[in-house]
């Protein structure tokens, strides 16, 4: 008897603790969704734009990883790319349509806020020509302008969206 009551406690305690595990991971934050980046340049991070980006999911559309899909930048039109998510770290990264390559990498804080390094820059031969680099932070908002109000705002072919 005391056998079998000493084997169901341990039964007890591997199916319980598999299912914190199950939940804890089901609480992982997504970058899916709305948000406000704010971008930081060097040197001495002097505080640049804040554009809103929309992360939509399509699994496995990006190097086969479970969590990523495509995103869209309402306030800076024609800037977009694709991003994936591995737990609470996030890369992004695009293009504009002036030619500029944008690279956004970081982590979720929560499920509203997040933060990271970014580098955009002009691919070229033999090298390229860096356009900004700093930092970045994000707050998760409602909803983001439609792309057609912020048309208008549109600047040169090889305006960056973090300045």
């Amino acid at each position: 008897m005391r056998r079998w009551t000493i084997g169901a406690c341990l039964l007890l305690g591997v199916i319980l603790s598999s299912a914190i595990s199950s939940s804890a991971q089901s609480q992982e934050p997504s970058v899916q969704g709305n948000w406000n980046i704010t971008f930081f340049g060097e040197p001495n991070h002097p505080q640049g734009a804040t554009q809103c980006v929309v992360f939509t999911v399509n699994p496995g559309s990006v190097l086969g990883e479970p969590l990523g899909g495509q995103w869209t930048c309402t306030t800076f039109p024609r800037w977009s790319g694709d991003w994936f998510q591995e737990g609470e770290h996030v890369q992004w990264y695009g293009s504009t349509s002036g030619g500029l390559a944008t690279s956004e990498y970081g982590d979720l804080a929560s499920s509203d806020l997040s933060q990271g390094k970014f580098n955009h820059f002009f691919p070229g031969s033999p090298g390229s020509r860096t356009s900004t680099g700093g930092a970045w932070t994000g707050t998760r908002v409602q909803s983001c302008p439609p792309s057609s109000s912020a048309a208008a705002r549109a600047t040169s072919q090889e305006s960056d969206p973090a300045q």
